[in-house]
This record gives C-alpha cells, sequence and structure tokens, in this order.
C-alpha cells in the first residue's frame, strides 16, 4: 500500500508549471511594498518559493 509520493521535481527558471499547479497572487501588501511584482503570481514547491509569469506559467526567479 502506498501512501504518497516522495518523488521531487527540480524546478529551474524558464521551466513551465504544469497546468494542475495552482498559481497564487501575492498578499496585497507585497504589491505595496513590491509594485512591479503585480503582473505575476507565485508558487511554493519543496520549502522554495517562484515568482511566476502566469501567462506563459513560467518560472522567472526562486525567492526566499
Amino acid at each position: 500500500m502506498t501512501t504518497g509520493s516522495t518523488v521531487r521535481t527540480e524546478i529551474r527558471t524558464g521551466a513551465r508549471v504544469l497546468e494542475g499547479v495552482e498559481i497564487e497572487a501575492f498578499p496585497e501588501e507585497v504589491y505595496r511594498d513590491a509594485p512591479t511584482l503585480r503582473e505575476y503570481r507565485y508558487i511554493n514547491r519543496d520549502s522554495h518559493t517562484y515568482i511566476v509569469e502566469p501567462h506563459e506559467r513560467r518560472i522567472i526567479e526562486e525567492i526566499d
């Protein structure tokens, strides 16, 4: 009996986010502090946060 997956997918800048992965908007306070992020979204994977260009679903940067 399998209880879950331990497979990790390597995420790199320029890679596309799969269609089934939910891309989230940053909280409004982030946009106030960094208005240039307004056109971007993010995902969290394996304790990392990645900025995503939502139309192409491409990773543009990893942030701490």
